[in-house]
């Protein structure tokens, strides 16, 4: 393979693992909010008549970028929805600890991506595109979100009285790519 060829194929395998990372963190979001660990900032505004679309009108603010990109079709923001639902809402039914299994499924398939990625022999690897130290600091990273989401499970129904909450960890910014997730308890609000 050429240089080339190798760094095409090098910098596909870190993005689809990254994707899965990404993924998995999604979903884990989703899982979150339905289990009141984490707030939708945006909720507030889900009640209000007229509707006003502000959910939709952030998720095109996001993505107008890509609007001139032929290929693959821009989704609207009713495709998003439809899709998210048929493949994560209505597949486990309300059933939140088959989301959470799903969430670590797609971060722990990322990480082994990676993994692979980082495994393989130095004479077939373009180390200019990315170094080993990324790649075992997203996995890092990947295994302790994961962490985090065992614990969440774990204490959401041992602990009365404390509300378990999530923030995102930014105190080394070298990691660019995957945020890291921090376990926080306050005392419940009567």
């Amino acid at each position: 393979m050429t240089p080339i060829q190798k760094q095409m194929v090098d910098e596909f395998e870190f993005f689809k693992g990254l994707e899965k990372v990404y993924k998995g963190l999604q979903i884990l979001c989703h899982a979150l909010t339905e289990d009141q660990v984490i707030t939708d900032p945006v909720a507030q505004y889900d009640s209000f008549e007229p509707k006003l679309k502000v959910r939709e009108n952030i998720y095109n603010q996001r993505i107008k970028m890509f609007q001139n990109v032929q290929f693959p079709r821009l989704k609207t923001y009713e495709d998003y929805i439809s899709e998210f639902d048929s493949k994560v809402v209505k597949k486990h039914e309300g059933n939140l600890e088959g989301i959470y299994s799903e969430a670590k499924d797609l971060i722990m398939q990322g990480r082994q991506i990676l993994n692979n990625l980082q495994q393989t022999e130095t004479s077939l690897r373009n180390p200019s595109f990315f170094s080993n130290e990324e790649l075992l600091e997203i996995q890092k990273i990947a295994v302790t979100n994961s962490l985090i989401m065992a614990q969440v499970k774990m204490m959401r129904k041992a602990e009365e009285g404390v509300q378990l909450g999530i923030q995102i960890e930014t105190a080394e910014p070298k990691n660019k790519y995957v945020p890291l997730l921090k376990l926080v308890k306050k005392p419940k609000r009567n």
